[in-house]
């Protein structure tokens, strides 16, 4: 729903003004930027969680990939495996 501007199916559950804003950079940061709960990633955003969970939103490539785990140290691998097998980083 985030990565369609707060729809589902056809139906607006969000405003898509709220979305823009809460996931456009509110806040500066080294990472490069935070909005509501919500990171700067590339072209879109991240959520993160507490033990590694991650979600990444690409609306603009129709990408979002989301994985779980409880991970404390070592979950920029799967990112580093995401950007490297999808993403052609």
């Amino acid at each position: 729903m985030l990565s369609r501007e707060g729809k589902y199916g056809q139906k607006q559950i969000v405003p898509a003004a709220y979305v823009k804003e809460a996931t456009s950079v509110q806040q500066m940061n080294r990472e490069g930027g935070y909005g509501y709960f919500f990171w700067k990633y590339r072209d879109g955003f991240s959520l993160n969680g507490k033990w590694g969970q991650k979600c990444y939103v690409l609306p603009n490539k129709g990408i979002l990939v989301t994985f779980l785990s409880h991970m404390e140290e070592g979950s920029d691998k799967i990112r580093d495996c995401m950007e490297k097998y999808l993403l052609d980083v």
